[in-house]
């Protein structure tokens, strides 16, 4: 298994998974939903990264994994607003 050769990605990978043990340690949602927030920060400029190319399969890896962590901060943060509700 490769790398993904982007400096893009490496400049914010190491953050993204500081942001990521941050939220896995937390126990209330209201303080994961901080750094969830972060999170969603991170990813979205890795899905807006104007060296994307679509035949790249660094790019591909990089998006799809970038997408699958949109997700994750997307439902921590959906969550945190409807339990928020209640």
């Amino acid at each position: 298994m490769s790398e993904i050769q982007c400096s893009n990605f490496h400049h914010r990978e190491y953050r993204i998974k500081s942001i990521t043990s941050e939220i896995n340690s937390q126990i209330k949602l209201k303080d994961k939903s901080i750094f969830a927030r972060d999170l969603a920060d991170e990813v979205e400029f890795l899905l807006n990264c104007e060296d994307y190319c679509e035949h790249e399969f660094d790019c591909i890896n990089c998006h799809t994994i970038s997408l699958l962590r949109k997700r994750t901060a997307d439902l921590v943060l959906k969550t945190s607003l409807v339990l928020n509700k209640e």
